[in-house]
């Protein structure tokens, strides 16, 4: 099901400073799992919908259309936890599907040292699934 790969593809620059820790470390796990393998490398800060500002963290552009959300402060208070920012949270993601994107939600604890490899994996499988389907 998997199509071949270029081992090696162009990585694109990150401001790691700018980036929350989960998006820094799927930055980290991405190039130690995935880019090794031939994957390619996401758009950081993409926005998808230009009249309501949104960007996904990630993003697999066409023919991928898949959107990485690292979802930091959700146990901590922070703006993906409070009611508020799920309910925005929410709007986003239905907009995205409206438009297409299939959004994959990444935790802090999903992206820690002991779940990164796997939640890179999933992310993975999600693209393999997409090309195979473009293939056919």
């Amino acid at each position: 099901m998997t199509s071949p790969r270029a081992p090696y593809q162009y990585q694109p620059e990150y401001d790691l400073a700018k980036m929350s820790d989960p998006e820094a470390s799927f930055v980290f796990y991405w190039r130690l799992v995935a880019a090794p393998e031939g994957y390619p490398w996401p758009t950081s800060e993409y926005r998808f919908l230009e009249e309501r500002k949104w960007k996904f963290d990630f993003a697999f552009l066409p023919p991928i259309w898949l959107a990485v959300e690292c979802e930091g402060g959700i146990f901590t208070g922070g703006a993906h936890g409070s009611v508020s920012g799920i309910l925005r949270d929410i709007e986003k993601y239905n907009a995205a599907t409206l438009a297409g994107w299939r959004v994959f939600r990444a935790t802090t604890l999903m992206l820690n040292e002991e779940n990164a490899e796997a939640t890179i994996r999933q992310i993975m499988r999600a693209i393999d699934i997409v090309q195979y389907r473009v293939e056919a």
